[in-house]
């Protein structure tokens, strides 16, 4: 079923901070309104200097997403780094080029 949560992770890792460096990403992935990367938490650091919480502290949860041209979906994924305000979780959609999406902390709800 299109849209729902696979704990496999792709073929090539993506950097550090879950990015990855494809210059084709911009041209080829659908833009998606809700995303937003957490530039710095309430200790002053940057999305990319926080780490992966353990396996065993990631959750399972349905994510919000707003794609410009089709509209608002519920994705499943798992939460797997997040801050006070924001949420990086890791989808399985295939309109999505990068499985790992940022987006404020009101957009998701544990399952």
């Amino acid at each position: 079923m299109p849209g729902t949560y696979d704990p496999g992770m792709p073929d090539d890792p993506p950097d550090r901070d879950h990015s990855y460096r494809d210059p084709r990403a911009k041209a080829t992935r659908p833009r998606i309104l809700n995303e937003s990367w957490p530039f710095h938490d309430s200790n002053g650091s940057h999305a990319r200097g926080l780490d992966d919480k353990p396996a065993e502290q990631q959750l399972d949860v349905i994510v919000r997403v707003e794609f410009a041209d089709e509209g608002e979906t519920e994705l499943e994924g798992r939460a797997i780094r997040w801050n006070r305000s924001h949420v990086c979780v890791l989808v399985n959609d295939q309109r999505m080029l990068s499985p790992y999406l940022w987006v404020r902390a009101r957009d998701v709800r544990r399952k």
